[in-house]
């Protein structure tokens, strides 16, 4: 007889949100262990949570630099929202 699991229906309900620092702590932890994973950190001998940090700064400089290029192009494109920016680009 196959085993069935029963989940208590407030487990079920939806997650509670993270704040953004959880977010980004929980993405710079992420980052740090596929760079170990694949022992990226050896060519540098930096530790991977360094590189990890590193990674995190330059997409947020990326995303930095989005919204400067969007006000040069006198649009006010909102980051965090790909679909919708996505739809407007689509013919």
């Amino acid at each position: 007889m196959p085993w069935k699991l029963v989940v208590p229906e407030e487990e079920t309900a939806r997650p509670v949100e993270q704040s953004r620092e959880d977010r980004e702590l929980e993405l710079r932890r992420d980052i740090g262990s596929i760079l170990n994973k694949h022992c990226a950190e050896n060519v540098s001998n930096t530790p991977d949570f360094i590189l990890a940090r590193y990674l995190q700064d330059c997409l947020k400089a990326f995303d930095q630099a989005v919204v400067f290029r969007s006000a040069w192009y006198g649009r006010n494109d909102e980051l965090g929202q790909p679909d919708q920016a996505r739809r407007r680009a689509e013919p």
